[in-house]
């Protein structure tokens, strides 16, 4: 091999792992965190959408780059807990983005992001905190409870 064919098979072997690369960051990417500012009136809007419907809120902190909120979406939209949450929660994403971004709407429900993300906060139907999980063992553990242990809907 001579070596201007060299440098055009290294320049593909290149170019096609740049794709592949560019591919896989961006599937890796998909999210729910879209870097929107939640503001009072949304999450009050999404409390009202859960009271209406006899569900629980469910406020998710994260952010785009987290692996581990990146593994709890995953988790989320496997069909037996995309289920779950279709019938019982009103699902609310927060973008905490480098931990700057919708911080009041964290801290107004008692939510340290500098502890970690993902967090989930769980509202009941009256709005009463339900509780609050950090990471997504927990977050994932507590929605298992759910479904071992369904609570009645609230008329």
């Amino acid at each position: 091999m001579n070596r201007r064919s060299a440098a055009i098979s290294t320049f593909a072997l290149m170019s096609i792992a740049t794709v592949i690369v560019t591919y896989h960051w961006k599937a890796q990417s998909k999210t729910t965190f879209n870097e929107s500012r939640v503001t009072a009136n949304i999450l009050d809007k999404a409390r009202a959408d859960a009271i209406t419907h006899h569900k629980s809120l469910m406020v998710e902190f994260g952010a785009g780059w987290c692996s581990d909120c990146l593994e709890l979406s995953k988790a989320l939209e496997q069909p037996v807990l995309r289920d779950l949450l279709k019938t019982h929660f009103v699902v609310l994403n927060v973008d905490v983005g480098q931990f700057n971004r919708n911080i009041d709407i964290a801290l107004s429900l008692g939510v340290d992001v500098n502890e970690g993300i993902p967090t989930a906060v769980f509202l009941g139907p009256s709005g009463d905190v339900l509780a609050r999980k950090l990471g997504t063992n927990q977050i994932l553990t507590y929605l298992q409870s759910v479904i071992d242990h369904p609570r009645p809907p609230l008329r």
